[in-house]
């Protein structure tokens, strides 16, 4: 559950970096906390979406 203290930091953010927050807070505590690892999973799930986008266009 987010709390308000959340929500109102949450407020004067970019979409994006809240998303990248979130990503990073799940890869976290699933274990990955080697900052280049967590690049390459986000380069890897970026790419999987660019292609999803692209098939989805077809």
């Amino acid at each position: 559950m987010i709390s308000k203290l959340q929500k109102n930091h949450n407020a004067h953010r970019p979409p994006f970096k809240i998303k990248v927050d979130q990503l990073w807070n799940k890869l976290w505590t699933g274990g990955l906390s080697n900052l280049m690892d967590a690049l390459k999973q986000f380069s890897f799930l970026l790419f999987l979406k660019r292609l999803d986008e692209v098939e989805d266009n077809r």
